[in-house]
């Protein structure tokens, strides 16, 4: 398989690395930014698979030889990984999250605030491509989102970027590039991506999901150009907006915010796809109160977006949405699904009121 087929748009980003490739000036360090569903991750490993390739084709992967082939499964004994992951990773989940990447590089898990990559690790991957390559193409090593790198872990891999081993090539993916240390980002080569157009996803969700014109593009303009938020609301389908919508509506009728602990309509429903989709409806009421209906994502529920509209100002609707953002990282730092739903509930009860 030839990663670089999976890379979606990001047209000028291919161009600046094919031209890389065709003409032999690969850089040692790469850093390849961008928003979250960019495409940081396909992007990288398919440099990786191009740099690996036995026979490349206009410079890049050909698809076909064993190398690529391993290189797609993330089996390859030249080809290394690093990403956000608990301090005791487990051979197990090491290979769940091989898997999950290589399958699709936009759905696999996301880190959290709660994860980093640890000094011992880098120190690991420092000594894999310190070795003689096993198929003799070079080596890669690959930082997904680098900029959980601790202190210490960065430091400990400026040595690497100031003194790459011979035909080694290293690739750091970031959300946020400022983050990483002046010193690591100075030593890289930047590829930076933009957020994927409406059409664009929309089109790639209508073909792999097989949906009406109308519903891919609502998805796509709720994803903000983020394809695997698009994939995930795609796969966990229209019920849990909805129980998500009534999750809203409760916190507008109710008469005590206590009655949102006996509120049992979400039982089974996972927590962060609900507070994405809680997400998604206020900020189209949000988009609705400050008259720009058309960026409105899912028309079909205006009804109830206007109402929600009526009843906020549009100024303390933003300060609410920014609020519900920080209850999701929350979740992703493993606060209990209910209590952080019950804390989103009795926020918006209080907004309602004013």
């Amino acid at each position: 398989m030839k990663i670089w087929n999976l890379v979606i748009d990001q047209a000028e980003a291919k161009r600046l690395v094919r031209k890389m490739f065709i003409l032999g000036r690969v850089p040692h360090a790469l850093l390849v930014w961008g928003p979250p569903g960019s495409g940081r991750r396909a992007l990288a490993l398919a440099l990786a698979q191009s740099f690996l390739c036995e026979s490349p084709v206009e410079g890049l992967s050909c698809g076909k030889c064993s190398s690529c082939l391993s290189s797609a499964s993330l089996e390859h004994p030249d080809l290394h990984l690093l990403w956000p992951a608990p301090t005791s990773l487990s051979p197990e989940e090491e290979t769940s999250f091989r898997k999950a990447l290589a399958e699709d590089p936009y759905t696999a898990p996301r880190p959290s605030g709660s994860l980093g990559i640890s000094i011992d690790r880098v120190r690991a991957l420092q000594r894999q491509v310190a070795l003689h390559p096993y198929y003799g193409g070079g080596k890669v090593g690959i930082f997904l989102d680098a900029e959980y790198m601790r202190p210490e872990a960065a430091n400990a891999l400026l040595k690497t970027l100031e003194e790459p081993p011979e035909g080694t090539l290293l690739v750091l993916t970031a959300f946020r590039p400022e983050r990483l240390l002046p010193t690591v980002r100075s030593r890289c080569q930047e590829v930076p991506l933009h957020p994927l157009p409406t059409d664009v996803v929309a089109g790639v969700l209508k073909e792999r999901f097989h949906i009406p014109s109308e519903k891919a593009l609502a998805i796509a303009r709720a994803s903000g150009g983020d394809m695997g938020k698009a994939y995930k609301l795609c796969e966990v389908g229209k019920e849990v907006g909805e129980r998500a919508l009534e999750f809203i509506e409760m916190a507008l009728r109710a008469g005590n915010p206590l009655e949102a602990l006996i509120w049992e309509k979400l039982e089974g429903y996972p927590s962060e796809e609900i507070l994405e989709w809680v997400l998604l409806w206020l900020r189209d009421a949000f988009l609705l109160g400050l008259g720009v209906p058309e960026r409105v994502a899912f028309s079909d529920e205006r009804g109830t977006l206007v109402r929600l509209s009526e009843k906020v100002r549009p100024e303390a609707l933003e300060s609410f949405l920014q609020e519900a953002q920080r209850a999701s990282d929350m979740l992703s730092k493993n606060m209990p699904a209910r209590w952080v739903l019950w804390y989103v509930w009795w926020r918006l009860y209080g907004l309602f009121r004013g």
